[in-house]
């Protein structure tokens, strides 16, 4: 079975640093991807007030989190949870290519 593990991006625990040691210690212990979710607004009612925790207002671009992360590891794919064509695809894999 691979197991993926998801990294941070959103709340205070989004950083840089928090993204390299989740993405090295996740290769290291043998974990096959690292994900992110993918959305990129948080959503409003209709008069205006964000109902999502204050964690989720702010949210890093998961593209760039995942090249971030592929960028400190060697082994391990990069995936969002972007579905297409009915599952959910890689969106970068190890050696750097895209996949279509």
């Amino acid at each position: 079975m691979i197991i993926g593990f998801a990294l941070p991006v959103s709340g205070s625990w989004a950083t840089p640093e928090n993204c390299i040691e989740i993405a090295e210690t996740a290769e290291r212990l043998g974990y096959g991807s690292l994900w992110t979710f993918q959305r990129l607004l948080s959503p409003v009612t209709p008069d205006g007030q964000q109902w999502l925790p204050p964690a989720y207002h702010s949210v890093l671009d998961p593209l760039s989190v995942l090249s971030f992360a592929a960028a400190r590891t060697i082994v391990i794919s990069n995936s969002s949870g972007t579905p297409r064509s009915g599952r959910t695809q890689s969106v970068a894999r190890p050696s750097g290519q895209i996949t279509r």
